[in-house]
């Protein structure tokens, strides 16, 4: 799994930073993105972030998002004696926890629906003709959906910054479990096949004040003394070898 520096907000960020003032601090964002490829469910996957620098300044937020996906196949026939609406979801649900075990998003819900009107069993069980449909990426017709959250914390505390920052920065390993919950409706009698897979990814972004930059000291009294002394100096040699 290869940790990705992202350069979709770091790059107009740090193109607009100059150097402020002494006093004044300086803002940044440095994200970090990971993710994985779809997967049939249920499973458990790993997604891996840098640790915020604490040398780079002070953290002042986390920004968490977080996004999960299926796609797959999803196949139906009514058996009814009588025309129905069937609505078939291929739907799975996420969870994402921290490395301590706590869950930072529960229940993250993403499905997609298809829905067709049936009419009375046609005799044949092919998830076709008039009271079957198919919809499978064999076909091109697969289905897919996705959803996201985000979570921010705001004046991080102590055992936040524990767990997310460290001088040096360093990983942080989540733990994401994916749970098939596919399901059709509509028909007293039917026949459903789900092929589900899900993926998943988070970015998370460290908004933070820079170390103050090192003061650039100016000239003191003695040494603007020192340089009309100099030129004092000059003018006088100058005028006795004008008198010589």
């Amino acid at each position: 799994m290869q940790l990705q520096f992202s350069k979709l907000k770091v790059i107009p960020l740090l193109a607009g930073m100059t150097l402020a003032p002494a006093g004044f601090a300086n803002a940044g964002t440095l994200s970090f993105i990971d993710e994985f490829d779809f997967k049939t469910t249920n499973f458990e996957e790993t997604l891996t972030i840098n640790k915020f620098d604490t040398n780079l300044g002070t953290l002042n937020s986390i920004e968490f998002e977080f996004t999960g996906a299926v796609k797959g196949d999803v196949k139906f026939e009514s058996l009814d004696a009588a025309e129905s609406t069937v609505t078939a979801t291929l739907s799975s649900v996420l969870e994402l926890n921290l490395p301590d075990d706590d869950t930072l998003f529960a229940e993250l819900n993403p499905f997609v629906s298809v829905s067709d009107e049936l009419s009375a069993y046609d005799g044949t069980i092919d998830f076709g003709g008039t009271s079957g449909r198919s919809y499978t990426r064999d076909e091109g017709n697969g289905v897919r959906g996705s959803t996201t959250k985000t979570i921010k914390i705001d004046a991080p505390t102590e055992s936040d910054l524990a767990l997310f920052a460290a001088r040096g920065g360093g990983s942080l390993d989540f733990s994401v479990n994916a749970e098939g919950r596919s399901v059709g409706t509509g028909s007293g009698n039917l026949i459903t096949q789900f092929a589900t897979l899900a993926s998943a990814g988070i970015r998370v972004s460290y908004d933070y004040e820079e170390n103050e930059p090192r003061k650039i000291p100016e000239p003191t009294g003695a040494l603007g003394i020192g340089i009309a002394g100099g030129l004092a100096l000059l003018r006088k040699r100058k005028k006795e070898e004008v008198e010589t």
